[in-house]
């Protein structure tokens, strides 16, 4: 909601629901869970769109992890009464936030506590030490200074919390490298598109032409043509999977081609003929390319392996050994062969995790709860970073791709941007297709708010395209320099362009090199800590608690 003073004390009312309530520790985090789930339903009611069939397992889950919270300080404070909860709140919060994040089921990163705070540049500057979890572990922190204080009338200690939490803050806002805001520039250009999920899902040739005008058309009048005087872009972006046809891979082009594959249109009111070849969209790409004489990054569908089965009628039947979601980039009137395959998969968007192991148990949940979807993307492998020929600068651009939800993977990210602490990337251009989220322009803010954390942690900006948006411009500091598409006051559900310049970065931060330490750390003393109250309730022969 953009209240982000009051992620200071987020925190607060389940510490007093783990230390104040009279209920023992396993009840308390049962009704915690009850108590979270509006929330949960408020923040992910566009999942119904998705599933419905899936939308209450899915609050469930999300709405466990408080409970899980509540859960291990209540037991943690009554077995260690003399350890302050400045100690044992931040541990066990970031414990289970990281788990949550990064490990459960491949990890669900959206909303951590810390990320409002990415709207206050001096109280998240400290990531850029030790990433997200470090300000989660302040945050937390805070909680467990005031419930020192106020719960258990431990002033000293809470004021000896207090200081010692202000001065870790202070030192790590003040001695925070800041990046080189001064250096070379790229001009880059966005696409914003619009096409609803519900469409995207079954995308008809026929709506794929009528889009396919509207792409072409904000394009060139991105690129200057349609504007005399306006600054050419160096780099044109386009969202995920945001091109129409069947996939950009020259092999399979070729394959089509040659086959001479067309599709049947439904209608031919508009005068136009009959089909469209299979390649038609790739070839306009190709045409147009060259003439505005500018490198575009495209979202589309990458395959391996495709041929064509011919059955009854002749009617065609489309094979691959793999299919991807990819991002390809195209410069001097070529499809390059180097290309982005999506590596760290949407959970139950795009895999099933452990589920999918088990196809014909996976083939089932689907028809179930998700009918019409396949879950039958393979993961990359690889790395890729995309040298850009950017004129104004005279040299090539190194630019990393994550694909829509990878941008709230911060060890991903990372991987993207560094390789053994020295920088492999300049940019990161952040496709995406936020049409999952329907009318729900809070999931849009948020899944915006969770990437310019990437920007501040790595040092490094972004452009983000995004089909029904919010598209941006992230500086390196995590600070949005433009949002939405020029022009219009709207900045989700609607298309159009945005554009603008991003400084390069080319600072290493110190979260580049050691990664998410203290996530680790955390995850590793709850643990410690919860065995611990199990084995000093034992020892003293004392009743365990549920």
């Amino acid at each position: 909601m953009g209240w982000w003073p009051f992620t200071l004390i987020a925190i607060l009312p389940l510490v007093w629901s783990a230390t104040l309530t009279t209920l023992k520790p396993g009840r308390a985090g049962l009704l915690t869970l009850a108590g979270v789930l509006p929330l949960s339903a408020y923040l992910q009611w566009w999942v119904i769109e998705v599933t419905a069939f899936g939308f209450i397992p899915f609050l469930v889950v999300q709405s466990m992890w408080p409970a899980f919270f509540v859960w291990i300080t209540g037991r943690a404070h009554r077995r260690f009464p003399g350890v302050p909860l400045s100690i044992i709140v931040p541990v066990a919060w970031v414990g289970v936030e990281f788990v949550r994040g990064e490990l459960f089921l491949n990890g669900y990163a959206w909303g951590l506590v810390a990320h409002p705070l990415i709207e206050a540049p001096a109280l998240a500057a400290p990531a850029v030490f030790l990433g997200q979890y470090f300000v989660s572990f302040l945050v937390g922190a805070i909680s467990g200074v005031l419930a020192d204080i106020i719960v258990l009338r431990r002033t000293k200690a809470g004021a000896v919390g207090a200081a010692v939490v202000a001065a870790v803050w202070g030192a790590g806002s003040m001695l925070a490298p800041r990046p080189d805001l001064a250096g070379p520039a790229l001009r880059v250009a966005i696409v914003q598109t619009n096409v609803p999920q519900s469409n995207k899902v079954d995308w008809t040739i026929d709506r794929e032409l009528e889009d396919w005008k509207r792409f072409e058309e904000l394009t060139v009048a991105i690129a200057g043509h349609a504007e005399p005087g306006r600054l050419r872009p160096d780099i044109v972006i386009w969202p995920e999977t945001m091109m129409p046809g069947i996939t950009l891979e020259p092999s399979a082009l070729k394959v089509l081609a040659d086959e001479g594959i067309v599709h049947n249109r439904e209608t031919t009111v508009d005068g136009g003929p009959p089909t469209v070849g299979a390649t038609a969209f790739a070839d306009r790409l190709l045409e147009i390319q060259p003439q505005l004489g500018i490198p575009m990054l495209i979202g589309e569908e990458g395959v391996e392996g495709l041929r064509v089965g011919r059955g009854d009628e002749n009617r065609v039947r489309i094979e691959r050994d793999r299919r991807f979601n990819s991002v390809y980039l195209v410069h001097s009137g070529r499809i390059q062969r180097l290309r982005y395959d999506k590596v760290r998969l949407t959970p139950f968007g795009e895999t099933m995790p452990l589920i999918s192991s088990w196809p014909w148990l996976e083939q089932q949940l689907l028809e179930l709860g998700a009918r019409g979807m396949a879950f039958d993307l393979a993961a990359g492998t690889s790395m890729t970073v995309f040298p850009v020929p950017a004129a104004a600068l005279g040299s090539d651009v190194r630019i990393v791709t994550p694909i829509c939800f990878e941008v709230t993977v911060a060890s991903h990210c990372r991987r993207l941007v560094y390789k053994d602490g020295v920088r492999r990337a300049d940019l990161i251009a952040n496709v995406t297709n936020d049409g999952w989220f329907g009318n729900s322009d809070v999931a849009r803010a948020q899944h915006l708010q969770i990437s310019r954390w990437r920007c501040l942690e790595l040092a490094t900006p972004m452009a983000r395209a995004a089909n029904t948006g919010i598209s941006a411009l992230i500086d390196a500091r995590g600070i949005v320099l433009a949002s939405g598409v020029e022009g219009s006051l709207q900045r989700a559900r609607v298309d159009g362009y945005l554009a603008g310049e991003l400084v390069l970065g080319s600072m290493v931060t110190p979260y580049a090199v050691v990664g998410d330490v203290v996530g680790w750390s955390a995850l590793v003393a709850t643990i410690f800590m919860l065995a611990g109250t199990y084995i000093r309730g034992r020892a003293f022969g004392t009743r365990e608690s549920p």
